[in-house]
């Protein structure tokens, strides 16, 4: 996508229903016209391609906008006066890849979400899917999709952000940090990755495949580029590495604001604290150490996420490769049953499940709150959530993207 297409709105036309429609229609008509012993395959023909007119007729296009913001999904009504269903905002600094094939009127975007997950959304002439990417860490890294122009967003010499808050942008393949409020820079736009984290501690900054750390409030560069990943700081302590010539597995461990060596490891891989507890990897297995860096929680487990609402999603192997999805609590113990094919971190004390291949939402108790029923889900936010309902025969075809309370009721607009 080139910098002129950065103002425009695609409008993905939801035909395909109707051509199968229109395609079973002619096999019906065809079928009872020169057929006279199939009648009852005929009939249910007919009944298809009818059922399929009127999905059509009932199914809304899907809208999207790009603008200097960002990017803006919505759902537009087919045969309903034109009404529109917002489905999704996404400022630029969470878009990873977009691809947009204006011939065939599909479009691609992998994006980071704030909750710190990836997902894929897919756009096709008639239907948008959404769906998480368990391999989050290798699709949504490196540099992010910049196409931002913001005239305003010019460095005025004075840093600090007037009102306290800041968001990543990204002009071309560099990102900087902007105070979306004043549109005043806190960092320049000289940084090919910039990671986003609203906890007022030390982000992440990469530049010429080195990373280091940058205050949100005044825009200092505390800690140079100079290593070769990071996470931004959380609890007080980033996890960082270096890279050796002679070292195929990079070793993670744990600095301070001053550089000091907190924690050395070394470890396979590392993520944040959260709630006093960090996921890291030693040999094959994942677990969970403290601020002192002793491993509080065994290094069991074949997947491991953040510490939540007091609870994490692991996962162990049952046998032939098969990944099973559970949660565990901080001191290690098992509290919800290894039986999901996927599980996600608690957020508003619900979270993500996936269940003979479809999406729900369990408590923290993991009392089933809403019923595998989805094709994909997103997690809850400020009281609601995004999820794609199941199309038919299982198919896209029907499926479509709602907006549902904590009941799993369709929210009012």
């Amino acid at each position: 996508m080139s910098n002129n297409d950065l103002q425009k709105k695609y409008v993905f036309k939801n035909t395909y229903q109707l051509i199968c429609g229109l395609v079973f229609l002619a096999i019906a008509i065809f079928g009872y016209l020169y057929s006279t012993k199939h009648e009852i395959y005929c009939l249910f023909t007919l009944v298809l391609a009818l059922y399929m007119i009127w999905m059509w007729s009932k199914q809304r296009d899907t809208s999207l906008e790009v603008s200097k913001k960002g990017l803006h999904l919505s759902n537009v009504g087919v045969g309903t006066k034109g009404t529109i269903e917002p489905i999704l905002d996404l400022p630029w600094e969470n878009v990873w890849k977009m691809e947009l094939k204006k011939e065939e009127q599909s479009t691609m975007l992998m994006v980071w979400s704030t909750a710190g997950q990836c997902y894929a959304m897919n756009i096709t002439y008639y239907a948008l899917r959404i769906r998480k990417l368990k391999n989050a860490i290798e699709l949504c890294s490196g540099k992010p999709f910049g196409a931002v122009i913001n005239d305003r967003a010019q460095s005025t010499g004075s840093p600090a952000a007037a009102s306290g808050q800041y968001e990543v942008r990204c002009m071309g393949v560099k990102c900087g940090l902007v105070d979306p409020v004043t549109e005043q820079v806190i960092i320049p736009f000289e940084y090919d990755y910039i990671e986003e984290e609203q906890n007022d501690e030390l982000l992440a900054i990469g530049k010429d495949d080195r990373y280091g750390f940058a205050d949100p409030k005044t825009g200092r560069i505390v800690i140079a580029p100079k290593y070769s990943n990071a996470c931004s700081f959380s609890e007080g302590v980033a996890a960082v590495t270096r890279s050796h010539a002679n070292e195929e597995v990079e070793k993670w461990f744990f600095i301070d604001r001053d550089e000091h060596i907190v924690i050395e490891g070394p470890f396979q891989c590392a993520g944040s604290f959260h709630q006093g507890l960090c996921p890291i990897q030693k040999g094959d297995k994942y677990g969970y150490i403290d601020h002192s860096g002793r491993i509080v929680i065994a290094c069991q487990y074949e997947r491991a996420f953040d510490f939540a609402e007091n609870l994490a999603p692991v996962a162990v192997d049952k046998g032939n490769g098969e990944l099973k999805y559970g949660y565990i609590n901080k001191q290690g113990n098992q509290v919800i049953d290894f039986k999901y094919q996927y599980a996600d971190t608690h957020h508003e004390g619900l979270a993500t499940i996936q269940l003979n291949n479809r999406w729900g939402y369990i408590d923290t108790e993991g009392r089933m709150i809403i019923a595998p029923q989805y094709a994909s889900a997103l997690d809850f936010e400020n009281g609601h959530a995004i999820v794609t309902t199941r199309g038919l025969f299982g198919t896209k075809l029907g499926s479509k993207n709602i907006k549902i309370n904590r009941r799993g009721e369709k929210a009012r607009k």
